[in-house]
């Protein structure tokens, strides 16, 4: 939890800081600016008096301005008081990996797919061993949801050789939540998760737990995906293959999930863009290339 904690401050710090740094050298400066121009009403310049009403009205225009962005200052360091105030209650997750006997879980060689006459990706080569997060990646279209599916079984014509270790038991996140219908209750009757921990991993991640006999189809895209996520990290797997698991999510799960993989070491095949994440969490890098010619 502590270790939870800490890695939000240091994300949220950082922004709100630039925020409040910025809030406060213009707040600075505007005030700054209406008060030179306020004096401008008693100097006399060659030629006359200055127009004492005119600038008098744009210094006061200035400082409206001045104030409203030391409001804006004010709601800022607030927004960060209420942050850190809901990282206090955010709480870690569980997950609960299965150990298999192999050490070596996936392995490819020479490795690709095609749909008719056309390679998904140049033919490629890496090795999945227990403990290790594999992040695969490549630019869009390049195959990775793809290979993901040809790890669980599905896909297209395959090229050189996909091994995976026996009696392998695998967990999914897909990328997209749209074809979630019914409850989360509903749900749960044709899950073979466990399903203590996935209520309690859905409650954790803030869905409210009145909210699990609602239709799904009324559920943000973000508390579709907690939903996913919930019923993966509630499933004993050997293997997690996770397709874009962030997508969605605001910060507080981005967080937990991240320190959960972090704690409980899984073993993962997963695709997914941030950078910041994947330098934190992956043990490698599988690069999909286009194939040339």
């Amino acid at each position: 939890m502590k270790r939870l904690k800490d890695r939000f401050e240091l994300e949220q710090n950082e922004r709100l800081r630039g925020e409040v740094r910025r809030l406060r050298r213009s707040a600075g400066e505007k005030s700054e600016w209406s008060d030179r121009t306020e004096r401008t009403k008693y100097r006399t310049e060659p030629g006359g008096m200055v127009d004492r009403g005119y600038v008098g009205h744009r210094a006061a225009k200035m400082m409206k301005r001045a104030k409203n962005v030391e409001r804006r200052l004010d709601r800022a360091i607030g927004e960060k008081e209420a942050l850190l105030k809901n990282v206090e209650t955010t709480e870690s997750l569980e997950i609960r990996p299965l150990r298999h006997h192999a050490a070596l879980y996936v392995e490819a060689k020479g490795f690709s797919l095609s749909y008719g006459e056309r390679a998904v990706f140049a033919p490629t080569t890496f090795a999945l061993n227990r403990g290790d997060r594999l992040v695969l990646s490549g630019v869009n279209g390049s195959g990775k949801s793809s290979l993901l599916g040809a790890v669980l079984g599905e896909g297209a014509r395959r090229t050189g050789t996909l091994s995976l270790a026996a009696g392998l038991t695998m967990s999914r996140v897909v990328q997209s939540a749209d074809w979630l219908r019914g409850s989360v209750e509903d749900l749960l009757r044709s899950s073979r998760t466990e399903k203590t921990l996935f209520l309690t991993t859905l409650s954790k991640l803030g869905l409210p737990r009145e909210r699990f006999g609602l239709p799904m189809e009324t559920f943000s895209m973000g508390e579709r995906k907690k939903v996913l996520l919930a019923l993966s990290i509630a499933e004993r797997a050997h293997l997690y293959v996770w397709d874009e698991p962030l997508n969605f999510l605001d910060v507080y799960s981005r967080v937990q999930i991240e320190e959960m993989i972090l704690e409980y070491a899984p073993t993962m095949l997963l695709v997914e863009h941030d950078a910041r994440f994947v330098d934190r969490v992956a043990t490698g890098v599988v690069e999909l290339r286009p194939l040339k010619g």
